[in-house]
């Protein structure tokens, strides 16, 4: 039976501290605050279910009923290898045990009574899955999607299948799987393909049969190093994809196994300047810990650095530093691992590739900002391939691109799902999950809608408490109105109200704003005619700017205020920042109308200075070179290159304008045109790497045409 095609695609970095969401159109789906990444957390108090962003701070004040980690405990069956995963972690956790199904369970404090709930780390999983595609969803109505995961390619039987489970707890309807390497090269080849051979449209010497297609192929490696493993993948690029030549992992190996080193190091001078013992597994410890994490950072910028350690000791805040160097000794085996993870993977794809013919090496991952690690990956290859740093490329963004490259695949891999094998008791138990989830989320709304009619109630009480000193609070009885606002604010912190049910808060809501409104009915009559003045004026104020706009051809844009400069500059600037965060986040489309509003907004100053005007001058190239990334992008190369014009017009030694417009030339196939904007720039700037890199690349293309043309003449004479 053929099954319909889901029509919106999206993948999932799930991350050990946080997960990102895109979807296949390269947009990121953003949490419920607006924020790119949402926390691996779930937290349980009272009668409250904390998932994502709300349980961050669960994590803090409510270690023993938040579980976080949830990569790395997914799929394990022994209670000894979630306890081997929990030793990892800094601060105190959740306590695991083993139900009388013998399923390992997380055991946490939920409800009024506190009564101990079991939860298996599917469950957990599912409700960490159901808060993103929560967020999914709010991107289409009443359309099927599929959900592509990335995971570490290690990965096995057991992590895969509980994914699975989870993600049919959370209401997914087409899941699969895929590997962490696959999804950053499909990203890259994404965002920069290899240009297809034009060699197989070419013809042969007697004009009528194709010649054989020559594969034009480009290697890299990848390494991903996130906060608690590192992979690595060899990876053959071609015009057709991408394949995955060889790839290895150690679960084992991230930013926080660095971390740990510095934590051991402090641990023992803390012990020994102080004479403090401090757990790893305390309150203590995790600020220690944090501060070790801050420490790590620092040195990636400079060479020694100190961070001040709060509350370590009852009132005693203690001071902790230490250099590059003495970090880099103190994290010399992982230094080592991550040599040995390269060459073995370099190793197992030597019959496909040599490490000589290794283009770049793209890294991502917090770890990989680290000095130390960055020389270990050089040291790998000859010093001569190394190109003093260039081998190391950062063309993947650390955040995103796990996520989009699992969601540019979803269509690939939604083919490949493999469906879920289930036992009885097994389908017995997922159709329990799947019910406790529906109820768990029930309960989420009814909270969330009654601590929304708590908080109304207590927002009009505060309010009402300040009208008497505002404008017609002279119509104000305060013998009428201060009791009942007592009595309802009475109300909010009475144990009435803790344990009250959506419909009796709702009531109470009603209840509370009609005796106070009819106490008061002098007052609200006085602000409803102000009101309705209000919008009339508004209502004419509009009808005025429309027929303005219809007079001037119906530009929703359009705008004929003289405003101050100052006004008009806070204008264009607040539109080219809303651009950047679009641009950031991929959705260049977006970002380039509101780099075209700037525009609008800046083409309206009037008698500026000479000051003034170098300033609007210098706001509208950058939105000019903006406009030509943008379009660039989307591959718009005519736009790109009359947004380079622009901007040429404005500062005629503009090296960027010359680079994006010479790239779009080139992209059109007109290789003078771009050689003669590369030649422009080189004079400007002859030391830019990007401007070498593009004036090698036409070179060598123009080399090639010259070469076709000559063949093309002999043939002609001969």
């Amino acid at each position: 039976m053929a099954t319909t095609q889901p029509t919106r695609v999206f993948g999932i970095d799930f991350g050990a501290q946080r997960c990102v969401v895109a979807e296949s159109n390269g947009d990121v789906v953003l949490n419920e605050l607006g924020a790119m990444t949402t926390a691996s957390l779930v937290s349980f108090k009272g009668e409250e279910r904390l998932v994502g962003e709300s349980a961050v701070l669960s994590s803090s004040t409510n270690p023993r009923n938040t579980i976080g980690f949830l990569s790395g405990l997914v799929g394990k069956r022994q209670l000894a290898d979630v306890q081997r995963q929990l030793e990892r972690l800094p601060g105190l956790q959740a306590t695991f045990e083993v139900d009388e199904a013998e399923h390992v369970v997380a055991s946490v404090d939920y409800g009024k009574d506190g009564r101990k709930m079991q939860f298996t780390m599917e469950q957990l999983t599912g409700m960490l899955f159901a808060n993103l595609a929560t967020q999914m969803k709010k991107r289409f109505q009443n359309e099927s999607f599929h959900v592509t995961l990335a995971a570490p390619s290690v990965w096995g039987d057991d992590e895969k299948r509980s994914v699975r489970v989870a993600a049919k707890i959370a209401g997914i309807p087409s899941f699969a799987i895929m590997s962490r390497d696959a999804a950053l090269a499909r990203c890259f080849h994404c965002k920069h393909p290899v240009q297809a051979s034009a060699s197989s449209q070419d013809l042969s010497t007697d004009g009528d049969i194709p010649m054989e297609e020559v594969e034009t192929a480009r290697h890299i490696v990848i390494v991903d190093m996130g906060h608690t493993n590192t992979s690595v993948a060899v990876v053959k690029l071609t015009s057709e994809g991408e394949t995955l030549l060889a790839t290895d992992a150690d679960l084992n190996l991230g930013a926080e196994t660095l971390d740990r080193r510095l934590f051991e190091h402090f641990q023992s001078e803390v012990q020994a300047k102080h004479g403090l013992s401090v757990s790893l597994h305390s309150k203590e410890g995790k600020r220690l810990f944090q501060a070790c994490e801050k420490l790590k950072k620092l040195l990636s910028t400079i060479g020694e650095a100190t961070v001040t350690v709060e509350n370590l000791a009852p009132e005693k805040d203690i001071n902790i530093s230490i250099t590059r160097n003495a970090f880099e000794e103190l994290c010399v085996a992982e230094r080592a691992r991550i040599t040995e993870l390269l060459q073995t993977v370099l190793e197992a794809a030597k019959d496909s590739v040599a490490s000589a013919d290794i283009a770049s090496v793209e890294v991502v991952g917090g770890g990989t900002r680290i000095p130390f690690v960055q020389e270990a990956i050089m040291g790998v290859f000859p010093a001569e391939q190394q190109r003093h740093g260039a081998l190391i490329g950062r063309m993947l963004d650390s955040t995103t691109a796990i996520a989009l490259g699992a969601a540019f695949s979803s269509e690939v891999a939604a083919a490949a799902a493999a469906p879920l094998a289930e036992a009885d008791e097994d389908a017995m138990d997922l159709a329990r999950y799947i019910a406790l989830e529906q109820e768990f989320q029930a309960r989420d709304a009814e909270l969330a809608a009654i601590s929304h009619e708590r908080n109304a109630i207590e927002s009009f009480v505060y309010e009402m408490r300040s009208k008497s000193n505002g404008k017609h609070g002279d119509k104000l009885d305060s013998s009428k109105l201060n009791p009942l606002l007592d009595a309802a604010e009475e109300w909010i912190y009475s144990e009435e109200a803790e344990a009250t049910t959506l419909e009796a808060i709702q009531a109470k809501h009603q209840s509370i704003e009609t005796e106070i409104r009819t106490a008061c009915e002098a007052y609200f009559s006085a602000v409803q005619a102000d009101e309705q003045a209000v919008e009339q004026q508004l209502e004419h104020e509009s009808q005025k700017a429309e027929a303005e706009r219809q007079a001037e051809g119906g530009d929703d844009d359009h705008d004929t205020r003289k405003l101050k400069k100052p006004e008009r500059m806070r204008m264009v600037v607040k539109n080219k920042e809303e651009g950047n965060e679009l641009f950031r986040d991929g959705n260049h489309k977006h970002a380039a109308a509101r780099y075209v509003k700037a525009l609008t907004h800046a083409s309206k100053f009037f008698d500026l200075s000479e000051s003034d005007q170098a300033e609007v001058d210098a706001i509208k190239l950058s939105l000019y070179l903006n406009l030509a990334q943008c379009y660039l992008k989307m591959e718009n190369y005519a736009k790109t290159v009359a947004n380079c014009n622009e901007a040429l017009a404005v500062d005629a030694k503009s090296v960027k304008a010359l680079y994006r417009r010479a790239t779009a030339y080139e992209k059109e196939n007109k290789l003078e045109l771009a050689a003669d904007d590369v030649n422009a720039a080189l004079l400007l700037a002859p030391q830019d790497r990007a401007v070498v890199k593009l004036d090698e690349r036409l070179k060598e293309r123009l080399r090639r045409q010259l070469d076709k043309e000559k063949k093309m003449w002999s043939k002609a004479f001969a």
